[in-house]
């Protein structure tokens, strides 16, 4: 019997850790700083909900997503600047490569894509479907940099 509760009890103190652990993660963040993500996630709203819900055409998806897309580059650019400025000298050309190198994924990315999701291969959901995973992958570059400004 004490095998087992041993067990249990391990179980549970694994079980706590992995949940803490990502609490003390994100708790390193200037608390007194507004919610840098919360407020994209509010002006990026607007785009999703014209995607999710007025658009029923392949031409309305496609624009949709069109539009989307430009206000996430926008968006991408102005975290990105944000971000330049907040760094330390010491850490802005580390970042820079860093960005730099998240381009050419990016663009090895949206290839991909392209490549899988043809309209010979999927037909007209196939707009539906590199648009969202195009916004998906700005989405989580925009994300990850405001969670690093957060920290400023």
């Amino acid at each position: 019997m004490t095998g087992i509760g041993s067990l249990l009890k391990h179980q549970v103190a694994v079980l706590l850790l992995a949940i803490m652990v990502p609490m003390f993660a994100y708790g390193l963040d200037n608390p007194d700083k507004p919610d840098l993500v919360a407020s994209f996630q509010s002006r990026a709203e607007p785009y999703k909900e014209r995607i999710r819900n007025k658009s029923e055409t392949t031409q309305q998806y496609r624009k949709a997503y069109s539009d989307y897309r430009v206000f996430l580059e926008k968006e991408l650019e102005s975290s990105y600047q944000k971000l330049i400025q907040a760094l330390p000298d010491s850490r802005t050309k580390s970042f820079k490569r860093s960005q730099k190198q998240w381009a050419a994924f990016q663009d090895s990315e949206f290839r991909f894509i392209d490549d899988n999701w043809s309209h010979t291969s999927f037909g007209s959901s196939s707009v539906i479907s590199r648009g969202g995973y195009k916004t998906q992958v700005l989405e989580n570059r925009i994300i990850l940099i405001l969670q690093y400004l957060q920290n400023y």
